[in-house]
């Protein structure tokens, strides 16, 4: 007999070209929090994103339907452990309000009616970890020219929290190809204000001076 708690996501077993997808307009707004600047536009292929591609040409680029779930994706662990945001992190942070250049149908693994299922998704896919999984999934997505995945995020649990992983050539990505800076980025405090997310000043280890206590 299979034990429940072990894992039971595995890699695609068919072909993904008629997976369910979605699409995303133009007109539809995305967010993404970066660090101060950097392009918002970055396609990452290092292998440190849950849906990089890591092989070839191409890159991903993670983005959320709103700011509060874009700063707890680009935070992750830390503002999931400490429950708070450093001041410190909060003001080399930004938020960008960010559109794609042309209408992209992203694989679903939401769609309403779970048919992601009889492909062999579970929601292990976009919470489980270590990554590799999920790249692999990620670069069959791609191989069947899907424009990227929509999917729930790791670090917000909220039940409006979406998030997109958004496929193009790796590195950043420029106005020539239509990816459009948002050129009012949201500060960080701002943004971790407006999305209801504690910040403190509290000092990080390495810069407090370490004084040894006076012998008797």
């Amino acid at each position: 007999m299979v034990r429940r708690d072990s894992p039971a996501q595995g890699n695609p077993t068919q072909p993904l070209h008629d997976f369910p997808k979605i699409e995303v307009s133009p007109t539809d707004v995305l967010y993404r929090a970066h660090a101060q600047g950097k392009s918002a536009w970055w396609f990452s292929s290092s292998g440190g994103g849950r849906f990089d591609l890591t092989t070839g040409s191409g890159g991903t680029c993670y983005l959320a339907n709103n700011i509060r779930t874009a700063i707890r994706e680009h935070i992750g662990k830390s503002l999931a452990g400490a429950g708070f945001i450093h001041d410190e992190d909060a003001g080399k942070m930004c938020v960008s309000r960010l559109h794609l250049p042309a209408v992209t149908k992203l694989a679903d693994l939401n769609d309403e009616e779970g048919k992601s299922a009889a492909f062999g998704v579970t929601n292990e896919l976009t919470a489980g970890a270590p990554y590799d999984l999920s790249q692999n999934w990620a670069q069959q997505f791609a191989d069947s020219r899907h424009g990227g995945i929509y999917y729930r995020p790791r670090f917000d649990p909220a039940r409006n929290a979406a998030s997109f992983a958004i496929f193009a050539t790796k590195g950043v990505g420029t106005w020539l190809d239509g990816w459009q800076e948002d050129p009012a980025k949201m500060p960080g405090r701002k943004a971790t204000a407006i999305a209801g997310i504690e910040v403190r000043g509290t000092p990080r280890i390495g810069a407090l001076t370490v004084v040894k206590p006076l012998t008797a």
